[in-house]
């Protein structure tokens, strides 16, 4: 019997495989366990952001020094939390 339109059921979906993939390259820091089981929005890999990170604080330092303002520069280094507040206290 053939009938039109989706087909309905309930039940347990059981998967071997699935593929995931990140949007931009790079290495996994973090990755959840073969049989883990994971809900929704829960993270099963994590990227290292180490290089984005840099990439993002040296545009920071770039803008605040064409900027010429010793102040959007402190901003800046207080936004990389990393202990660079000293830079800020040797410049004034």
């Amino acid at each position: 019997m053939q009938t039109e339109g989706p087909l309905i059921a309930s039940g347990t979906l059981e998967a071997d495989e699935i593929l995931v993939g990140f949007e931009v390259p790079g290495r996994i820091v973090e990755l959840a366990q073969e049989g883990q089981i994971v809900m929704a929005d829960e993270t099963v890999a994590k990227l290292d952001d180490a290089l984005i990170q840099v990439q993002i604080m040296q545009a920071n330092l770039a803008r605040a020094s064409n900027s010429r303002s010793s102040r959007a520069l402190c901003a800046a280094l207080a936004d990389i939390g990393r202990g660079n507040a000293w830079l800020c206290m040797q410049a004034r």
